[in-house]
């Protein structure tokens, strides 16, 4: 950006240097002015869209880490209680092979649960696809109403410098 910056003042330097006149003058200062702000205009546009584009990301990579970490805890929770069941049946007396089918079976189910949570958790590829698309967008609306606007710009200048030259 600075060596695009640069190089703007410098060809309107260069502009600006050869009006002779004060219409030719002021059409130039007009025209600096206006690129000046369609610029500041496309690099705001553009970096909210970077910065919308960040904000989202991290969000949904949060809600992606909480979806596992509750996904994790709730298994973790599940083969704690079938634990402490199979301990306490062990316990009780309960017959071992009895004991050892439920437990298989809960640790069964509690697989079962831990792969169907992380199956419904919302998929960060597919969000982070949707956010690059919106930026993308944004940038591409950004720049064509900065190329619109740039060229009415030089319209303007050109008519009023030869406007300007007629008049002499």
């Amino acid at each position: 950006r600075t060596e695009a910056d640069g190089k703007r003042a410098q060809r309107l330097g260069q502009l600006e240097a050869k009006a002779s006149t004060d219409a030719q003058k002021q059409a130039i200062a007009a025209y600096k002015t206006g690129i000046e702000a369609v610029v500041a205009t496309r690099r705001a546009s553009v970096n909210a869209a970077i910065n919308s584009f960040r904000v989202n990301l991290d969000n949904s990579l949060a809600a992606n880490r909480l979806g596992v970490d509750r996904a994790l805890t709730t298994f973790k929770t599940s083969i704690q209680a079938a634990e402490a069941k199979a301990t306490t049946d062990c316990n009780a007396g309960v017959a071992t092979n009895i004991v050892r089918a439920n437990f298989e079976i809960s640790l069964k189910n509690a697989r079962i649960q831990l792969k169907t949570d992380r199956t419904l958790k919302p998929k960060l590829s597919e969000a982070a696809t949707e956010l690059k698309k919106t930026r993308n967008e944004a940038i591409k609306t950004a720049i064509a109403t900065f190329k619109t606007t740039a060229q009415e710009l030089l319209t303007d200048l050109k008519t009023n410098l030869k406007a300007s030259a007629a008049v002499k």
